[in-house]
């Protein structure tokens, strides 16, 4: 009887939490989104004036863009053919 009774009283409290979760979340990816369409024009305009540099970028926690490509590392195998017969 002890177990049902603490049973009866965790049953509940949690399903309260994970509802208050499920809640505190769509809130928080609310909130963001809202956040995000206010802040990337801004971000792009400082992303792309000249006046800006890379350490004032940095100073204000935005993106640095990498200014050259990257090139393809060397491959490390060589190509291997292989003949399917099939059927014909």
């Amino acid at each position: 009887m002890d177990a049902q009774k603490n049973w009866d009283g965790a049953y509940p409290a949690h399903v309260a939490a994970r509802a208050a979760a499920i809640a505190a979340r769509a809130d928080k990816e609310k909130t963001r989104a809202a956040f995000e369409r206010a802040i990337r024009p801004l971000t792009n305009f400082l992303q792309s004036d000249p006046g800006v540099t890379d350490a004032d970028r940095a100073a204000i926690g935005i993106t640095v863009r990498d200014g050259g490509k990257t090139p393809a590392p060397a491959p490390t195998s060589a190509p291997v053919a292989r003949v399917d017969g099939g059927s014909g």
